[in-house]
């Protein structure tokens, strides 16, 4: 895998594809639902705005209604939280993912925020708690950014600017304070990130077809493992009393 590099910003730009889809994703998100739905920027129905378009609610998510784990990370509290977060990822993205496989900063980014969202929702899963935001998988890309820095100075490489990682942690943990924190996202994500980026690590060492096969098992198995955690702690007695309240609902607009 090639080592980290001083080259031309375009050049680091080149590299960065993955981080900058994931940008103008979370980018898209924003304005197509702010166009669509006008509460996205009235502070008074703001809640129930996010909670409509996906936000993280434990009560919801871990009732069935298991994608919020993943929309969540694609949903923003305003523009400011979009763009320190995305400043954020813009710094680490831009670093790591030219020593990265493509796929596999994708895959730490989408593991570690999954696995961030579900801590939440079992953190949090006996109050009323509203989670959005992409600090938890770009705390997975930082933890990931920590081992290959660290690695990467035991072998005498040039390594992860720990400029970039004291911005990206100036930033991500500023947007904690400017809104409401999720630590349990933040840990979750960044204990994710890290053990990601160990087995990757690993898998540079093996040969082309078994390093593949084991990033491809990685990536499964950790999916399967959150999908198993949460529907092990699916709470059916909250599934029958939002169904209740749908159907009520349903009555009193018939």
């Amino acid at each position: 895998m090639p080592s980290f590099q001083r080259t031309p910003l375009i050049g680091k730009i080149a590299a960065s594809k993955i981080t900058l889809l994931l940008i103008l994703s979370n980018i898209a998100v924003y304005l197509v639902i702010a166009y669509l739905d006008s509460r996205a920027f009235e502070s008074l129905s703001q809640t129930s705005f996010l909670i409509d378009w996906g936000g993280n609610v434990p009560a919801l998510t871990l009732s069935g209604e298991y994608w919020r784990l993943f929309t969540s990370m694609f949903l923003h509290i305003g523009w400011l939280h979009l763009a320190i977060n995305m400043l954020a990822l813009w710094s680490l993205g831009l670093i790591l993912e030219a020593r990265m496989r493509p796929l596999v900063f994708l895959g730490v980014y989408l593991l570690s925020g999954l696995c961030g969202s579900l801590v939440t929702a079992l953190w949090h899963r006996d109050e009323f708690f509203l989670s959005c935001g992409a600090s938890g998988a770009i705390l997975g890309i930082f933890g990931a950014a920590i081992v290959y820095g660290l690695y990467d100075r035991s072998k005498g490489r040039p390594h992860v600017p720990p400029g970039n990682l004291l911005l990206s942690l100036v930033l991500t943990f500023g947007a904690g304070f400017a809104f409401d924190v999720d630590n349990a996202a933040h840990l979750g994500g960044l204990l994710a990130g890290a053990l990601l980026a160990g087995i990757a690590l690993y898998a540079e060492r093996l040969r082309p077809l078994t390093a593949a096969a084991l990033l491809g098992v990685t990536g499964v198995a950790g999916a399967a493992a959150l999908a198993a955690v949460a529907l092990a702690h699916h709470d059916l007695n909250m599934q029958s009393q939002l169904t209740v309240a749908r159907f009520e609902r349903t009555l009193g607009n018939m």
